[in-house]
């Protein structure tokens, strides 16, 4: 047995051991496989690319969008227009959307005609074109500064206004704490429009806009027509408003007074206008917040606790436990 057993032992080392080999998929059954894996993908991700080399492909895909690569080994290239398109589409909408959010001006603006507003206001068309001079089109703002046609507002110079229509005599002027609806837009020094709105409503001395416009509906009659330049510090100051007012950048409006009225009263407002109103104060409480400007955020943020807190006609008050 013992001589068996060495026997035995001498001819299995003798015999090569089995080993476990990978057969890589080749031919035919390449194809296969490629095909099989090429129709799955294709069904979950209908953009996507041939798996394999773009030169080896007839039809590479022209457009693709977001498809993530599913299975290792294999990558997938993008088109050079393709890549282009989609940056250019991506920067098209921020572009927009910054613009929307920094014209949130609008106090009393219908929530439901909100696209169409901010739609209209995104144009270039000037409102008045009637009262196209060439101050509004072309003329510095160094010269209207020092022009002997413009009237200060303000004893520092730094606030003007030139009158292109007067306005009803016969009407008071706007005083602090009265409603006012304008129209008005406002350009840079090179044209561009930053502000514009076909009705603007806000209370003045409440922080709604900014000082420079507060400052000349004051000095304005109703239906009247004016050009308003305003010194930085009147309009947004060292930081600007991003993304279209630089820091330290005057503005020069073209606006009219269309309406003067007294404030109404929160009691006599519907819950919602109430709701609207608080929340829109709100948003600017957070405006002036960012901004530091402590002060305006408190008076914006108390306000919109005066409108959604006061007790509204009608309705009985709590009995105190």
């Amino acid at each position: 047995m013992q001589m068996v057993s060495t026997g035995l032992c001498s001819k299995m080392e003798t015999e090569p051991h089995c080993e476990e080999q990978i057969v890589p998929v080749t031919g035919f059954m390449e194809v296969e496989v490629r095909a099989a894996i090429s129709e799955t993908d294709d069904a979950d991700c209908p953009d996507k690319l041939p798996f394999g080399s773009v030169e080896a492909s007839d039809n590479p895909c022209e457009k693709v969008e977001n498809c993530e690569e599913d299975s290792a080994g294999f990558e997938t290239t993008k088109s050079p227009d393709a890549k282009q398109e989609t940056e250019e589409t991506k920067c098209k909408g921020e572009k927009k959307l910054r613009k929307t959010n920094s014209w949130k001006m609008v106090r009393f603006q219908d929530p439901s005609t909100d696209e169409d507003v901010l739609e209209r206001d995104s144009s270039a068309e000037i409102l008045f074109p009637e009262y196209a001079v060439e101050e509004w089109t072309s003329t510095s703002f160094e010269q209207l500064f020092v022009a002997e046609d413009w009237e200060n507002i303000t004893e520092d110079h730094l606030l003007r206004k030139k009158v292109l229509k007067s306005g009803d005599v016969q009407i008071p002027y706007p005083t602090w704490g009265q409603e006012v609806t304008v129209m008005m837009q406002g350009v840079l020094e090179d044209r561009t429009v930053v502000e514009k709105d076909c009705k603007l409503v806000f209370v003045i001395g409440e922080g709604d806009v900014n000082q420079a416009l507060e400052e000349c509906v004051m000095s304005m009659q109703m239906g009247e027509i004016t050009l308003l330049l305003a010194d930085s510090q009147y309009a947004y100051g060292l930081l600007g408003r991003e993304p279209d007012i630089p820091a330290w950048a005057p503005i020069l409006y073209q606006l009219q007074l269309l309406d003067i009225r007294d404030k109404p009263d929160p009691l006599t407002l519907p819950i919602a206008d109430r709701i609207r109103i608080g929340n829109q104060k709100r948003e600017r409480g957070n405006f002036h917040f960012q901004r530091e400007e402590y002060s305006l955020a408190s008076m914006a943020y108390c306000v919109a606790l005066e409108v959604l807190t006061t007790r509204s006609t009608g309705i009985p008050a709590l009995k105190q436990p």
